[in-house]
């Protein structure tokens, strides 16, 4: 799945994108999410001789998969919405952060690491200098501007 998603990003940026839209700025989203994704991931494969690790570990790569469904709903409140589909996706992490709260009366270190990495990556998403900001989130482009990034 990663490479499959790297190999359609890097055709979509040698097609071009649609008009109006820069090419390059559409190639680092996919990216993006792929990145997200593939982290966890990893650290599940890392921790399969520990299912409670290894069990979060999956359903946080499972929700970096959720977060474009999410944005293609067909439901008015949330269809092409990104602060909706952030909170919607975040949701998940605080069904993890509960369920480990009842279960252990503790949040398990498998869920804060990569639940803090996988929120950055969305709310930080990265950008390229000179270039308006990826999926209109002007507003967190001028907190990177404002602490050098």
């Amino acid at each position: 799945m990663i490479v499959l998603g790297v190999m359609a990003a890097t055709d979509s940026l040698a097609r071009g994108a649609l008009a109006g839209r820069d090419p390059q700025m559409f190639y680092i989203i996919p990216l993006t999410d792929i990145l997200i994704f593939a982290v966890p991931l990893y650290f599940a494969f890392r921790t399969r001789l520990d299912p409670p690790a290894h069990k979060r570990f999956i359903y946080i790569a499972t929700i970096a998969l959720l977060t474009p469904a999410i944005a293609r709903l067909p439901f008015a409140f949330v269809y092409r919405k990104s602060p909706v589909v952030a909170l919607l996706a975040e949701s998940f992490l605080l069904v993890l952060v509960g369920y480990d709260l009842w279960s252990t009366r503790r949040i398990h270190r498998a869920s804060t690491r990569p639940g803090v990495f996988r929120s950055c990556g969305h709310y930080f998403p990265p950008r390229c200098p000179d270039r308006p900001c990826p999926r209109g989130r002007d507003r967190h482009c001028r907190v990177n501007d404002q602490i050098g990034q």
